[in-house]
């Protein structure tokens, strides 16, 4: 430090670049990126030498539809700004594609690097996605829950949902819940799918619990949270011997013998090992990394995937041959945002889970909060959703009965401000418009809004906006909407 300045030469490109558990993205003063980290390349999907020498605004554009920015405003880039004024951001939620059009959503910390005269040499950006910070959050409260420090309650075969946990009415989650159960009775892999926070691991358990494995022990691991090097020895176990100081050590297969292997993110598992797993799947045996006797693999497989699998088989994150092994049962969970009908009943029970333990007599959602929360498209889904209760019950006061929008985190309230402008500007008297075509103009906007929500799906989109089905293909009709 010098004149409480940060100097450049405490900074290499060389080491930030190297970060891979979070992003790091430094422009200099001439606006072009002279840092990209692996963290970056991973959740982005772009390479080091697609953004480097670029100005942040050629690889990105804003995702926010809330927000109108023109290519030319600088102010689409926080590091820009940063560079332009010193000014700092602070855990800043930001919406964003990159030029490959991948979608993110991150929390975003910026600040500038000053030169020994006192001029900003540099900006640096670090943040991560949103769903990691949901998993750090998760990672926690498991450890609380271990540690009886939650009013959690474990099953004697280590989980702790079953069906009866599952809370939707929407038609998207009564056919998953019914395959899932379907999928329970047999004995077959199964390949669970869907966006982080869905509830694949609630699936599984679930499955687990009324399958004949339910007696013996539901083992989970994350692929993703495992170094590569190291998974083919937490899944197969180690023969002593084997390499420097190895002890004998049992592997996953074998701490789940009679019961179920759950393997979380699949597609984050190197490809050479998803091969012995296709081996262990087609001949029931395995050895231990070093091992040379063969082992019998009683135990059932669930596997998930928070992409696409087509998307991944052709991004090589999947091998076709591991997914069609594996999806006998396929369950796809869908997103929170298509079963919007859900969210009052899930918010519910998590004010009633919550509130107990922290003392609170909240019991119910504010008609404002409802609005707020029916309005937000939940990036990280039900995970999101849970930490949102959550955080805004330690805000609430402790005599309040209902959870008021002030308790809230200030990005939904924000979010639901823009929305409410648009909509009032939406609406504006001052165009040629009488009201009868104004409202003609919304109502017809809400239906096709409905009908791609629920993929054109007419009985799913008249149940959405709660009228019958040939009101709603009279409406069509009326307004020339093909189904």
């Amino acid at each position: 430090m010098k004149n409480g300045k940060t100097e450049k030469k405490l900074m290499p490109t060389e080491c930030l670049e190297k970060i891979e558990d979070f992003c790091v993205l430094v422009v200099d003063k001439n606006k072009k990126i002279i840092a990209y980290s692996k963290g970056c390349e991973r959740i982005e999907e772009m390479k080091r030498e697609d953004a480097i020498g670029k100005n942040p605004n050629e690889i990105y554009e804003p995702n926010d539809p809330d927000k109108a920015i023109t290519l030319n405003d600088e102010n689409r880039s926080l590091l820009l700004n940063t560079l332009k004024d010193g000014r700092c951001y602070k855990d800043t939620f930001s919406y964003y594609k990159t030029q490959n059009g991948k979608e993110c959503t991150v929390l975003f910390n910026s600040f500038p690097v000053f030169d020994e005269s006192g001029n900003i040499e540099m900006s640096v950006g670090t943040y991560r996605e949103i769903s990691e910070y949901f998993n750090l959050i998760d990672t926690i409260n498991k450890k609380n829950h271990d540690n009886g420090t939650l009013s959690a309650v474990k099953l004697h075969n280590n989980t702790q949902y079953t069906f009866e946990d599952i809370i939707g009415e929407s038609n998207e989650m009564k056919q998953c819940i019914e395959k899932a159960k379907l999928a329970g009775t047999t004995d077959v892999p199964i390949m669970i799918s869907g966006a982080t926070g869905t509830g694949k691991e609630v699936f599984a358990q679930s499955i687990h619990n009324i399958s004949d494995h339910k007696k013996n022990h539901f083992v989970a691991v994350n692929c993703s949270a495992i170094p590569e090097n190291l998974l083919e020895s937490t899944l197969f176990g180690v023969r002593s011997g084997s390499f420097t100081g190895a002890k004998e050590r049992k592997g996953l297969f074998e701490e789940a013998e009679g019961g179920t292997l759950f393997l979380d993110e699949l597609n984050s598992m190197n490809i050479s090992i998803q091969s012995k797993l296709l081996r262990v799947l087609e001949e029931k045996r395995f050895r231990r990394v070093g091992g040379n006797k063969e082992i019998i693999a009683n135990v059932r497989i669930i596997a998930a995937i928070n992409q696409d699998p087509l998307e991944a088989i052709k991004e090589n994150r999947l091998r076709s041959d591991l997914y069609y092994r594996l999806s006998v049962f396929n369950l796809q969970l869908p997103p929170l945002k298509n079963r919007k009908e859900d969210i009052i009943a899930l918010s519910n029970h998590y004010i009633s889970e919550v509130a107990a333990f922290l003392g609170k007599k909240v019991n119910s959602l504010s008609k404002t909060s409802r609005k707020i929360l029916l309005r937000h498209d939940w990036p990280g889904n039900i995970r999101e959703l849970r930490h949102v209760i959550t955080q805004s019950l330690y805000l609430a006061g402790n005599d309040c009965y209902a959870l008021e929008s002030s308790c809230l985190p200030e990005y939904l309230l924000e979010r639901y401000k823009v929305n409410e402008e648009k909509q009032m500007d939406s609406l504006s008297l001052g165009t040629n418009k009488n009201l009868r075509e104004m409202v003609d103009n919304f109502e017809k906007e809400t239906i096709i809004k409905a009908l791609m929500q629920k993929n054109h799906n007419v009985t799913q989109a008249a149940k959405l906006l709660n009228i019958s089905r040939q009101n709603l293909q009279n409406k069509m009709r009326k307004y020339k909407i093909s189904g």
